[in-house]
């Protein structure tokens, strides 16, 4: 029997199934509560074999469940290619009873017990259960994606994340294949046919978007944890090809490290029976913290030399979703108004560990200058929104998987901690996750265990910081008298007058040191911290004290504000900042600098000059990696074109190649800015060089030339047009691995001729079945600087082309598309009508909002660029 999709109402009102509307499942977990599941999915025919390239799946699923109310009706979600069999209560359910992504459960028991046998499609768009061949050897591998509401795609079920329930779990696999799943397997049963099932430990009580299978065969090494409660087993997992780079002892290390430090500093021991982390490809997410059992994009098994930078985000994603063990899986939120606070504690979570544990010391000033930075530019959009705020469906929460919702939510996080106390914070923590371990509870169950440990008015707090948008603006005002000593010194607040909340900040004071040699270090010689309550407030513990060289506003940077420094602070750092050796410090001049350009109250060309001259001692390779990137941007969209061209480029180029051969140069240092090169515009010369390096003669001392640094220069050259289509290919040669396919792609994309565009946007944009990371890198590849004439036409096709990407693949992969490939170096005309026309359209909420900040920043770039011509001609 199939059961076919057909519309239908319940309770009078037609039932919507995407989005999922808050109303809706608050009306499902009133006549229902979920007793367990026993689900088994059928992966056998994974593999494919003869004339069935991409084979379906089959589940099945069993669910006993209670309800209040007798009589009442609900629905169950299922998004199945066919339904074969469905029984509630030993009744077979019909085509009446089929919704367009459900099926109606009409007139339940006291007890039930619901039954769906179905077959699903495999996804290639990064939700429900993924399956990737790899292109290096061939091998299959499949595995889940459920958040926010993916489940669904894989087994019947109530996919909501308040309906937790044990969940008895098996897979059915081929011959030879790994499988995992949220607890450890029990049971391996050969069946007649050659395949396995594999049987899991019941889990405890879980959401649906929590659940996780992975299987293929696999390459896997264990360790295990001496957790609290016992040893905890330990499994790193990944595709064969990529065997070579699971450097597991490295990454045992950082998982025993975030294990030990959370169970800690929670009070609790690890609360689950093991710890997985697979490594998978194509997944948009970047990482999932499902019980137990954590996925990763395996893109985190670094091939190539890694930067510092790279090495310290992938301790931070382990970190992150450890964190989530506790905090999102032993206790789940309820609902998706709290998904801020899911992820922002584990965000804050993942930074305190780092800097607490010793191997990335620097981690505050790395998000200083990253993702709280762009928070601020994110909080200054028309597009905000507050860190809390009412989600009335699924689609509204997947489109504030945000920086407001993640670094914003995650500085306020920290100063909660700082207005409560530390060891009120995580006495608060203890007693929420004893209260409401494997059950449900909200941000206000939160706030009541902080008031009750700190005995703080953290409601008040949460009013003023949680519900209301937009940064404060941080200055010092003060006058000095002709010794240099402060005579006043007060901090203002800016901006409007709901910023002007309570925090503490620090307000420091740097100068060279006495000797005032080459060498002299500008350091901190006063530091003051200050309770902000309204407008402003006097610091009188500075009058009298030498102004120094650098005022800085916010120092430690505990406050969530954006900086405004002085002019003779400005003026200090043109000259000082390659002396300024406090990391925190420099990250936070360089944001307050960057704040400025955009603000049009520092010239870009100012800020290009601070940069050729600062980044040779900027050993946070995180912040050169950001603050190069910010340059480009400059010279790319806020300066004169021609200015560029002449001046600019050079300036910047030159810095580079001291970067990249200087002996002060350290190994991450030489290579970010060899990378920064490749994405350059430079000059015949300069690419003389570039050709003599990637053919390995002249290389730098010090500089590695790995296959992803020699295709960076490669794509450097193609985009000049010294390398062809052809010879790309044949550098390629025969190597079809799925890393070196991308690194081709994105080469060819640079090719400065239009037959190239038109294949790299086709692979981009038009072509749905292209693998994502071929796609992502195409677009990556699309625009290098000083190809406007080639790239003219696909400003207005940008517009017409890319809400398809939005129906074709999973929104984090159509964002990160629609954010590569959006029209900064368009015609003014063509690309304000054309994101006009679209946001007056029918699209997603996530590509909306992404036109809506996306235009603001080019209406920004054309009002910089009107403006630094107007400064060159006032003083020609």
């Amino acid at each position: 029997m199939r059961l076919r999709s057909r519309a239908t109402t319940l309770s009078g009102a037609a039932l919507s199934t995407s989005p999922l509307i808050r109303t809706q499942v608050e009306a499902r977990s009133a006549v229902l509560r979920v007793q367990g599941y026993r689900v088994e999915v059928d992966l056998r025919d994974a593999a494919g074999s003869g004339d069935v390239p991409v084979p379906a799946f089959r589940s099945r699923s069993t669910i006993r469940f209670s309800s209040p109310s007798p009589g009442a009706a609900t629905w169950v979600d299922t998004r199945a290619r066919d339904i074969t069999r469905a029984e509630l209560n030993g009744r077979p359910l019909t085509d009446a009873d089929r919704l367009p992504e459900g099926i109606r459960l009409p007139a339940l028991a006291a007890e039930n017990e619901l039954s769906v046998d179905a077959v699903h499609t495999y996804a290639r768009e990064g939700h429900g259960l993924h399956r990737f061949v790899d292109p290096a050897d061939g091998t299959c591998y499949v595995y889940s994606h459920f958040q926010t509401t993916h489940a669904r795609r894989a087994f019947a079920c109530f996919d909501q994340p308040d309906l937790k329930a044990p969940y008895h779990l098996s897979l059915v696999v081929p011959h030879g294949w790994e499988a995992v799943s949220n607890t450890p397997l029990v049971a391996r049963e050969e069946l007649p046919d050659g395949a396995v099932r594999c049987t899991f430990q019941p889990t405890d009580p879980l959401s649906t978007y929590h659940i996780a299978f992975a299987a293929g065969p696999f390459a896997r090494v264990d360790d295990s944890f001496p957790g609290s409660a016992g040893a905890v087993p330990l499994s790193l997992f990944c595709r064969r090809s990529l065997a070579g780079r699971l450097a597991a002892e490295d990454l045992f290390g950082q998982i025993k490290a975030g294990l030990g430090f959370f169970e800690s500093r929670f009070g609790v021991p690890f609360p689950f029976p093991k710890l997985d982390v697979c490594f998978v490809p194509e997944f948009g997410a970047g990482a999932m913290e499902n019980a137990g059992c954590i996925t990763a994009v395996d893109d985190f098994l670094y091939g190539t030399q890694p930067t510092r930078n790279a090495v310290q985000r992938r301790d931070e994603m382990l970190l992150h979703e450890i964190a989530h063990m506790w905090f999102g899986n032993l206790v789940t939120l309820r609902w998706w108004d709290d998904l801020w606070l899911n992820e922002a504690f584990a965000t804050w979570a993942a930074l305190w560990a780092q800097s607490e544990l010793g191997r990335h010391p620097d981690a505050w000033a790395l998000f200083a200058s990253t993702k709280k930075a762009w928070a601020y530019a994110q909080d200054r959009l028309a597009s905000t929104h507050p860190v809390a705020f009412a989600v009335e469906d699924v689609e509204q929460a997947q489109a504030h998987f945000d920086y407001i919702t993640y670094a914003k939510g995650a500085a306020l996080i920290r100063q909660l901690v700082e207005y409560t106390g530390i060891e009120a914070f995580l006495a608060a923590l203890r007693r929420y996750f004893e209260g409401h371990r494997y059950a449900t509870a909200t941000s206000a169950d939160l706030l009541a265990c902080l008031h009750e440990a700190s005995g703080r008015d953290v409601h008040g707090w949460a009013e003023r910081w949680l519900r209301t948008t937009g940064p404060g603006v941080l200055r010092a005002d003060f006058a000095t008298d002709g010794t240099g000593r402060f005579t006043r010194f007060r901090l203002v607040q800016d901006g409007p007058a709901h910023t002007h909340r309570p925090q503490k900040v620090a307000v420091g004071v740097y100068q060279p040191t006495a000797d005032g040699s080459a060498g002299a270090a500008l350091v901190r010689v006063d530091q003051v911290t200050v309770a902000l309550e309204g407008a402003e407030v006097a610091v009188p513990a500075l009058v009298g004290r030498s102004r120094g060289t650098l005022v800085l506003p916010n120092d430690a940077d505990l406050g969530y504000c954006r900086v405004r420094l002085d002019p003779e602070s400005v003026a200090g750092l043109r000259t000082h900042m390659a002396a300024l050796r406090d990391p925190l410090a420099r990250a936070l001049c360089w944001s307050s600098l960057w704040d400025m350009v955009q603000d049009a109250a520092l010239p870009a060309r100012d800020f290009l000059q601070v940069v050729a001259c600062g980044m040779a001692t900027e050993r946070q390779s995180g912040v050169l990696q950001r603050v190069l990137r910010q340059a480009r941007t400059a010279l790319t969209g806020y300066v004169d074109p021609q200015w560029a061209t002449a001046r600019g480029w050079p300036a910047l180029t030159a810095a580079l190649v001291d970067g990249v051969s200087g002996s002060h140069a350290t190994p991450d240092q030489r290579l970010i800015c060899c990378r920064a090169l490749a994405e350059a515009q430079l000059e015949p010369q300069l690419l003389e060089r570039v050709q003599e390096w990637c053919a390995g003669r002249a290389l730098p001392d010090g500089l590695t030339l790995d296959a992803d640094l020699r295709w960076r220069l490669l794509a450097a050259l193609a985009a000049h047009g010294r390398l062809s289509a052809t010879d790309l290919d044949a550098e390629a040669g025969a190597d079809e691995s799925t890393a070196a396919q991308a690194r081709r792609e994105r080469a060819r994309a640079a090719l400065p001729d239009a037959a190239a565009k038109e294949a790299a946007w086709r692979r981009a944009v038009l072509i749905a079945d292209v693998p994502v990371a071929l796609a992502r890198a195409a677009a990556t590849g699309f625009a290098p600087p000083g190809q406007r004439g080639a790239l003219a036409p696909f400003a207005r096709r940008y517009f017409a082309d890319i809400p398809a990407v939005w129906r074709q693949r999973p929104a984090e992969q159509a964002g990160q598309l629609s954010r590569l490939l959006f029209p900064w170096w368009g015609a003014e005309d063509t690309v304000t009508a054309g994101a006009q026309h679209l946001l007056q359209a029918e699209v997603p909420a996530a590509l909306h909002r992404i036109i809506e900040e996306a235009r603001a920043e080019f209406s920004r770039a054309v009002a910089l660029r009107r403006r630094d011509r107007a400064l060159e001609a006032s003083s020609a």
